[in-house]
């Protein structure tokens, strides 16, 4: 089987799922939605900013507290919320204090074998990554 053929094989089945069946819900009960409080995590990026423009950095470890001026503090799991607050207790001069969440390229691999051939070409497109 040839790459291009995989990769139809692979767009099929993939659009394959986005077909509908009839409408799934009962259209008499609302469509409810909920949102999962952000908790900060490892490699998040800490931005402080004081009234002079000086900006300081910090990132979440891994593993282990935040170095911060006053020492070490936990972050890991705590809400944006509660770290913010203690941030502007540790740096009260700053003029802000930015939490910019890491975002990793999430790639979702479907099971599937392929076996390339010497010169086979896989195309992927521009903005994949």
């Amino acid at each position: 089987m040839h790459v291009p053929a995989v990769l139809l094989a692979l767009a099929l089945a993939l659009l394959g799922g986005c077909a509908t069946r009839g409408d799934l819900r009962d259209p008499g009960k609302p469509l409810s939605v909920s949102q999962v409080p952000y908790t900060v995590s490892a490699l998040d990026e800490i931005r402080i900013t004081s009234a002079d423009g000086t900006i300081t950095t910090l990132t979440v470890p891994q593993q282990g507290p935040l170095e911060t001026a006053d020492g070490p503090i936990p972050a890991l799991g705590q809400s944006r919320e509660t770290l913010l607050a203690r941030l502007r207790r540790i740096y009260p001069k700053s003029s802000t204090i930015q939490l910019n969440e890491f975002r990793t390229n999430r790639v979702t691999v479907l099971e599937q074998n392929l076996l390339l051939q010497p010169g086979d070409v896989i195309t992927v497109p521009r903005n994949f990554l």
